[in-house]
């Protein structure tokens, strides 16, 4: 913080010359300006709210602070911002709002839970300009001073204008109201008027008439502070007012003032600045660093801080609570100032002088009647000695002897008269010498004796001018940094190091030692001070805390910064008038209770000289202050006068971001019961902060989320609370403040649900939850299944496992495992001999193996150790018991490997096969012998099988005429069949001609006779014609049946590839069938297209055809039964498809799997030959390349599927 500008301050000093400018016990001065965060440095009006802000109004917006941050409201946040940024006025009302006055663009209400501002205009009855002064009566009216000296009553509630009053004035741009504790309203300017109870203002004539009123106050007992131009004016109702004139103010005009709790007033001046007027004794102080053209207004808030509104010098602040610290800095006085502000030494001696020792030099305090330091002087005092002198005690004798030890030059001795001491040295080798230069403490025991603890020697006792100085002859007391001794209400001497630890030094001679690592250890061994309390309790201070110490039970209550304190180091401790223990720290000062164990801190803010204290620099006062001394000054405490401290208030949520978007200028949404957010929404934040304008920098903050978390989180002096993640569902968020002292706020909550994705749905869950259950269930089952059958696998295993054990006990086979990384071998069942013990692989093949077969086998096992093999199977000769040789199979493995890949272990089986080999000698013999037999039958073999080959070759042609007498006998039943029907014809034919040669004749001997008439004649003729038709008509027949014997004959015989179109010469084969046909019982049919051209052997199909209805014929129908047969011929995708059926007895399975066998037949002796169909399956087959199906069931006929390739079909285009 900064401190304000000296402006003009020395064109002011000439008013100052009677005036104290003691900063000595004062306040110091702390400044905000815009680069602190404010938007300019000119104020025009504070106020503060009921939750702990304050708020400034400036040119250029409405500010908020907090204690620690700024925010400011401008005209471009509206509505969220007021409707201009000039303010003249603010007013924080009894109904606990806050009302703004703009200079040109009317009068604004806050809204603190939507965050808006209100602009009250034509609709609230207001105008937006002319309004000069803003104020509120005690019913709450709304008081407005206009440009025209009206007065103007108005109802916020309403929003109307009630009625108004014309005053009579010249300078209505002086005047100002001024509200009261006891609720009266009162106008000052060039005259004073108060407000009645008939809500009218009447003039008051307390002043002379000449007096301009330019601030007033009231006091606690009712009274009113008048100021008027260089006076101060008192009334109290029903005397007149008495002037308290003020040679120092001359005719200073008075700007603004303010009372503080002791009725003090602080008044701000024109050209002086800010000022102190305590009316009991008319002392005047002047606030250095404050300049009186530059103050606006004072406003004195609830913490009892004076702030200071400037014009152009930004905002001050005074905490009026330091002064009862008693900070006393080096430039705290005009003159007499300490030439060295770290102060290490403080003690009054029985003259009643207070000395000060610093780290360069002795001081005496020059004291006020009232005890307060006007200033300091040097000490006169062996000047020579300790004008420069680190000094580490002061301290006085039962004899008035003042003791004053330093840091480098020894000790000195004053007598009570001040006007001779003695110098006390460190000389080496001397006895009696002083045993160190360096000094920390010194106590004095119950008999008077000095203990001087020392930084490089110990503690010595000085016995006297004649002994000098001897340290104890106990041991094992520390012989190096000791900080502080202490003798108990026992006798016991107690003396406390750095680094060691506590030692006890009893009466009678003996020695205990407490350290961090003794058996009953302390909390710290590094130790500065110890104080025993009135209850017997041992306190030390240490650099790790300050803890009690109990030395019979060794208990031991650590206070650090965790335990209540600021800091954990505490380099002082003093206890008071009431035995409350002040602790000096390197962060502050703490003043703990030990009866209570509760604590309280100061900082720096709080007045102190700084945050660091020295070790050893308090001192308790005869009249119960304290004095206590830092790096910078010292502290003049009384402890009585220190103000109460408040608890921080309640934190204030008034930010939040979801998504990273921030949300503060949308309506408060905590302001709501419950807060409804989407899942997607998140990340979330909040922003809080807990108003104070005092310790605001010490808030700690702790949250919590109900529903996540049940503990309070710390958010180490952040103000913003972080969740990344939030599974759906309600919570509740609290955050609470926690100030300098531990002390807690109440928390503030806020209700936040969390909407969950459809998928994540309670009803989802619950579908999800069944699915689990079934899971599981599922899964258990399942489980429980394969513990079934795994408990049945362990079952066979173990039964496998005892099956195997005797299996080896049974069958005699020796168990062997290598451990080549221990070179050790382990046999189960050995029966063969082995050295011991075995060591080397290598070593017990060599003894053990039979010489001729370790080179055949050592490869195989060099290539599994060396060449990454994993096993091997080798047969030997391995060495017995009796020193003989048996046939044994080694089968081994290695198990192990290392990160090289070299073996670590191999285990095998060893098995006697000496029988084995001994069987394999007797079958290599007879399989010697079996050669030669074998060499003998295949001769013999060799001379049958070419025997069979010739009877094969005679078994194909024998075939081959049977097949071709088959065709032989086809055709011959064709030629009968043909013959058969030839015959008729001809027959016919030879009758006719017989006929007609008779007729022929008879008619030639009639004709001759000259016996033929017409009529003969013409029967004659007619019946010469009908012979003629008779023989024409069958010789026509006879001659088509022989045409068609002759092509089918010829196609029988000659198997020439030709196009023929099938149609007709299906009709040619049916013709030349149809005798054998009709001779049957029988019906048949056939169909085919007539487009089907075939490029093939013709006489193929009809032998096809004609077996087919043979066999039928043969076969099929029992006899005197009547059946039908039918060929349908067609196309199909895969080629020509020929379907043959009859509907006879059909065929069983054993006769359908061997109708195509050779020589089957179901005839056998009745005409069949058996060859039918197989001549039918191998010209289908191998002749035309197609296939055949039988379709067949007895009682349900039989069916012949024949499909033959699409390529014997000539394409229409050729076939043209």
């Amino acid at each position: 913080m900064k401190i304000f500008a000296l402006l003009l301050l020395f064109t002011a000093l000439w008013c100052l010359d009677s005036l104290t400018p003691s900063l000595g016990y004062r306040p110091v001065l702390e400044q905000f300006q815009a680069e602190d965060g404010l938007s300019m440095n000119t104020v025009n009006d504070l106020a503060t709210d009921d939750r702990g802000h304050l708020w400034i109004a400036t040119q250029a917006g409405l500010n908020r602070f907090d204690g620690e941050h700024f925010r400011i409201y401008s005209k471009q946040d509206a509505p969220y911002g007021p409707s201009g940024n000039h303010i003249e006025r603010l007013l924080f009302s009894s109904q606990k709002e806050l009302w703004l006055l703009t200079l040109s663009d009317g009068l604004n209400l806050y809204h603190p839970d939507s965050g808006r501002f209100e602009i009250l205009g034509a609709e609230a009855d207001l105008p937006l300009t002319g309004i000069r002064e803003l104020a509120e009566d005690k019913q709450g009216m709304l008081w407005l001073l206009m440009d025209d000296a009206k007065v103007w009553r108005y109802d916020p509630k309403r929003r109307q204008r009630l009625d108004s009053q014309q005053l009579q004035t010249n300078t209505v741009s002086q005047l100002r109201f001024y509200a009261t504790p006891s609720g009266d309203l009162y106008l000052a300017g060039d005259s004073l008027w108060q407000l009645d109870d008939s809500k009218s203002w009447q003039q008051m004539a307390i002043l002379p008439q000449s007096a301009q009123v330019e601030s007033l106050i009231q006091a606690k007992d009712g009274s009113l502070w008048l100021a008027s131009k260089g006076t101060l004016w008192h009334w109290s109702l029903g005397t007149e007012a008495v002037p308290y004139s003020i040679n120092q103010l001359g005719d200073a005009g008075f700007r603004h003032m303010v009372l503080d709790p002791q009725q003090r007033l602080w008044l701000a001046v024109d050209k002086l600045g800010l000022l102190r007027f305590t009316p009991q004794t008319r002392e005047l102080l002047w606030q250095p660093n404050s300049d009186g053209k530059t103050i606006q207004t004072l406003h004195l808030d609830d913490s009892n801080q004076l702030w200071i509104a400037t014009k152009g010098a930004g905002l001050g602040k005074l905490d009026l609570n330091q002064e009862a610290m008693g900070k006393l800095l080096p430039n705290s006085f005009e003159n007499h100032n300490l030439g060295n502000g770290d102060v290490r030494a403080i003690f009054r001696d029985h003259l009643g002088q207070l000395w000060v020792g610093t780290a360069s030099g002795l001081y005496q305090a020059l004291e006020s009647d009232s005890g307060k330091i006007q200033g300091f002087k040097p000490s006169p005092l062996a000047s020579q000695l300790l004008d420069k002198a680190f000094i580490g005690f002061i301290k006085e004798d039962s004899q008035g002897r003042l003791w004053i030890g330093t840091r480098g030059e020894g000790l000195l001795i004053f007598n009570a008269e001040r006007d001779s001491y003695l110098h006390y040295r460190h000389q080496a080798n001397e006895p009696g010498s002083l045993p160190a230069n360096t000094l920390y403490s010194l106590t004095f025991d119950q008999s008077g004796i000095a203990w001087i603890a020392t930084k490089e020697a110990g503690v010595s006792r000085y016995l006297g001018i004649e002994k000098g100085f001897a340290a104890p002859d106990a041991a094992p007391l520390p012989k190096t940094e000791t900080t502080s001794v202490l003798e108990d209400d026992g006798g016991n001497i107690w003396i406390t190091s750095y680094g060691e630890g506590l030692f006890r030094l009893k009466p009678d001679g003996s020695v205990s030692h407490w350290s961090t690592d003794t058996e009953v250890p302390l909390p710290s061994k590094h130790l500065f001070s110890i104080y025993q309390h009135p209850d017997g309790q041992l306190w030390i201070a240490s650099s790790d805390g300050v803890f009690s110490f109990t030395p019979d039970s060794g208990q031991d209550q650590m206070f650090d910064r965790q335990h209540g304190l600021i800091g954990d180091v505490a380099y002082l401790m003093q206890h008071d008038a009431d035995n409350k223990l002040w602790i000096g720290s390197a962060s502050g000062l703490s003043r703990l209770d030990p009866a209570t164990g509760t604590s309280r801190n100061f900082a720096y803010e709080d007045g102190l000289q700084a945050n660091e204290f020295n070790f050893g620099a308090g001192f308790l006062d005869r009249d119960g202050s304290l004095f206590l001394g830092g790096v910078k000054g010292l502290n003049h405490i009384q402890p009585p006068a220190l103000p109460a401290r408040k608890p921080p208030a309640q934190p204030i949520i008034d930010e939040l971001q979801a998504l990273g978007q921030t949300q503060e200028h949308t309506p408060k949404p905590w302001s709501r019961q419950k807060l409804v957010l989407g899942v997607d929404a998140l990340p979330l934040s909040l922003k809080f902060h807990s108003p104070n304008l005092h310790h605001a920098r010490h808030l700690e903050y702790q949250y919590k989320l109900e529903g996540m978390q049940q503990e309070w989180l710390n958010t180490r002096g952040a103000r913003t609370a972080f969740f990344p993640a939030l599974k759906p569902g309600d919570y509740r968020f609290m955050v609470r403040a926690v100030d300098i002292d531990g002390n807690t706020s109440p928390a503030q909550s806020l209700l936040l649900s969390i909407t969950p994705r459809p998928w994540q749905s309670p009803w989802a869950y619950t579908i999800y939850s069944l699915l689990l259950l079934s899971l599981i269930f599922g899964f258990a089952y399942n489980r429980w299944q394969k513990f079934i059958e795994q408990r049945k696998l362990l079952q066979q295993v173990a039964s496998s496992e005892q099956k195997l054990q005797l299996a080896l006990i049974g069958s005699g086979d020796e168990f062997w495992d290598w451990d080549l990384q221990a070179q050790e071998a382990n046999r189960n069942n050995a029966f063969l001999w082995y050295p011991e013990p075995e060591t080397h692989l290598k070593d017990t093949l060599e003894r053990c193996v039979h010489p001729e077969d370790l080179p055949l086998i050592w490869p195989e096992i060099d290539a599994c150790l060396h060449k990454d093999r994993q096993e091997f199977e080798l047969s030997y000769r391995g060495k017995t018991q009796d020193d003989s040789w048996l046939w044994v199979l080694n089968r081994g493995r290695v198990m192990a490997r290392d990160q090289e890949g070299r073996p670590l272990r191999i285990t095998g089986t060893i098995k006697d096969i000496q029988k084995l080999k001994e069987t394999e000698s007797a079958l290599r013999r007879f399989n010697q012998e079996l050669e030669q037999r074998v060499k003998q039958r295949t001769e013999a073999l060799q001379q049958s099988n070419d025997e069979l080959n010739h009877t094969l070759e005679e078994l194909r042609l024998a075939q081959s005429e049977l097949l071709d007498k088959e065709k032989m006998a086809t055709l011959g039943g064709l030629v009968a069949s043909i013959t058969h029907e030839v015959n008729t014809p001809i027959g016919i034919c030879v009758t006719a001609a017989s006929h007609l040669a008779e007729n022929v004749k008879a008619f030639n001997k009639r004709f001759y006779a000259e016996d033929v008439d017409q009529q003969d004649f013409e029967q004659y003729q007619s019946e010469v014609a009908d012979c003629s038709r008779l023989m024409l008509t069958n010789l026509e027949r006879a001659a088509k049946l022989i045409r068609s014997f002759k092509q089918l004959s010829v196609d029988q015989s000659h198997e020439e590839l030709r196009e023929f179109n099938l149609g007709h010469y299906l009709d040619e084969i049916f013709l030349s069938l149809n005798p054998m046909l009709h001779r049957s019982p029988h019906k048949y049919s056939y169909q085919c297209p007539a487009d089907i051209t075939l490029n093939s052997t013709p006489g193929v199909f009809y032998q096809i055809i004609s077996n087919l209805f043979t066999n039928s014929l043969v076969h099929a129908f029992p006899e005197g039964s009547e059946g039908r047969m039918s060929l349908n011929v067609s196309r199909t995708d895969n080629g020509i498809e020929l379907v043959y059926r009859d509907d006879g007895c059909g065929m069983n399975t054993e006769v359908q799997q061997n109708i195509f066998v050779p020589f089957f037949t179901t005839k056998r002796g009745k005409g069949g030959s058996g060859l039918g169909m197989n001549i039918v399956y191998n010209l289908v087959t191998q002749v035309l390349g197609g296939e055949i199906r039988l379709i067949s069931a007895p009682g349900h006929g039989s069916e012949f599927r024949i499909i033959l390739p699409n390529d014997i079909e000539v394409s229409s285009g050729a076939s043209q």
